[in-house]
């Protein structure tokens, strides 16, 4: 389901999604391949409402499904939840902060951890409540904000990072093997009027 200001838009998978991923859409069933990243209009008004990226498909069994991103194109079609009034200005780069892309308007984001050895990780997104546990080789965790997500970290190399924002990914290094750190991973506005998502380390 996705969320319009006209209501709800459905996409639905198709049952033959087989070495190629089929989402039946309102304007039709559209196909699409692996590695493919298509712009597609959703709701006929001949302007683009969603960004899809197939980043995995199975080549012979539709029962493993597809991994595929998909992030709102259209902020004026589609309702989004970032608050741009909440993102801090940024008056200069610091020192301990990595762009990581940067665009003319901020999108929600989606933070993927992996790990590869014993680790004692905690995170917040955006406002609410930290979540705080072990997690151990091959665990993993996804989170998805608006605004910012701050992790804490006891040993740096235990954790691989990836950022899926404006419909492609991006592998982080935030810390060394050892190392204790606490990093977030956030929004903020240029002079510009330029948005720049971000990864600063925190003391």
């Amino acid at each position: 389901m996705v969320p319009s200001r006209d209501g709800n838009i459905m996409l639905t998978v198709a049952s033959d999604t087989d070495s190629r991923l089929g989402l039946q859409t309102p304007v039709g069933l559209q196909y699409f391949d692996l590695s493919e990243t298509r712009e597609l209009d959703i709701d006929g008004d001949s302007a683009v409402d969603l960004v899809v990226d197939v980043w995995e498909v199975s080549s012979n069994k539709n029962s493993r499904g597809a991994e595929v991103y998909i992030m709102l194109k259209d902020g004026s079609a589609v309702t989004e939840n970032v608050d741009e009034t909440s993102i801090p200005l940024l008056a200069s780069q610091q020192a301990d902060q990595t762009i990581i892309l940067e665009d003319n308007r901020a999108y929600p984001f989606t933070l993927n951890a992996s790990f590869r050895n014993p680790c004692v990780f905690r995170y917040e997104v955006d406002r609410k409540d930290s979540v705080e546990n072990y997690y151990t080789n091959g665990d993993a965790v996804t989170m998805t904000a608006n605004n910012k997500t701050r992790v804490w970290i006891s040993n740096g190399n235990t954790v691989k990072f990836q950022v899926i924002a404006g419909g492609r990914a991006h592998d982080l290094e935030i810390a060394k093997a050892g190392e204790v750190v606490v990093e977030d991973i956030k929004w903020i506005r240029t002079d510009e009027g330029r948005y720049r998502l971000v990864v600063e380390g925190l003391d």
